[in-house]
């Protein structure tokens, strides 16, 4: 219930979208559109301003014969990628997988069978 002092004079309608010119309707939708564009996608941006270091390792580079690590964490790399992968994109940073050892390591006594 609102109070009394808050109480409309009959004439007073609810605006609704009917109620607007089409100008400020089309204006509305075209900003929120373009909103909705622009921030759809953010890890794009993340992507294109670390190509560079996410095509040089994974956690850092040898320059020169001194390391340097990447400008962007692995934690932070990490997330990106998910966002990536999640979006159904292709993530092609990774290191290509090594084949697996089949040589057991240890002494043959020492392991469970």
């Amino acid at each position: 219930m609102r109070s009394s002092s808050l109480i409309q004079p009959k004439e007073w309608v609810e605006p609704c979208a009917w109620h607007w010119p089409k100008a400020m309707a089309g204006k509305a939708a075209e900003a929120l559109a373009k909103t909705a564009t622009a921030f759809q996608h953010p890890w794009r941006v993340k992507l294109d301003k670390y190509r560079t270091d996410l095509t040089k390792g994974v956690w850092g580079y040898w320059k020169m014969g001194a390391w340097k690590p990447l400008g962007i964490s692995a934690r932070r790399r990490a997330m990106l990628r998910k966002e990536v992968l999640t979006c159904g994109e292709d993530w092609p940073y990774d290191p290509e997988r090594k084949a697996m050892r089949t040589k057991r390591k240890g002494h043959k006594c020492d392991r469970i069978s």
